[in-house]
């Protein structure tokens, strides 16, 4: 299991069933030698100017040049279609039993 530092809005009490459901899902779809795209967030006055794309194409490089395949999830549905962007394919939805909230697992084959 991994351990999450981060702060989720959520609260810890449904925070927990997520986070664990995000594990489940991470060993599932990336269980061999992978990287895993962990957190990728762009403050709300920077969105649509390209930021993001700026963090992740060198992390994406990196991966491509080592041949190793990239995991991410998210619970933000609107998320998917800019994984989906840079080759990642959403392999599995997951409802969160009595959260109302969704994990999105994301795989992005070798290149």
């Amino acid at each position: 299991m991994h351990v999450h530092v981060a702060a989720y809005p959520i609260g810890l009490v449904r925070a927990r069933p997520v986070l664990s459901k995000i594990d489940s899902l991470h060993e599932k779809h990336a269980d061999g030698p992978h990287f895993y795209l962990d957190n990728l967030g762009v403050l709300p006055a920077a969105r649509g100017k390209g930021v993001a794309s700026i963090l992740i194409r060198p992390f994406l490089e990196m991966a491509d040049t080592q041949r190793t395949i990239v995991y991410t999830d998210t619970v933000t549905h609107s998320n998917v279609a800019f994984y989906e962007h840079f080759g990642f394919q959403c392999v599995e939805q997951s409802p969160v039993s009595g959260t109302g909230l969704t994990v999105f697992a994301l795989r992005r084959p070798v290149r």
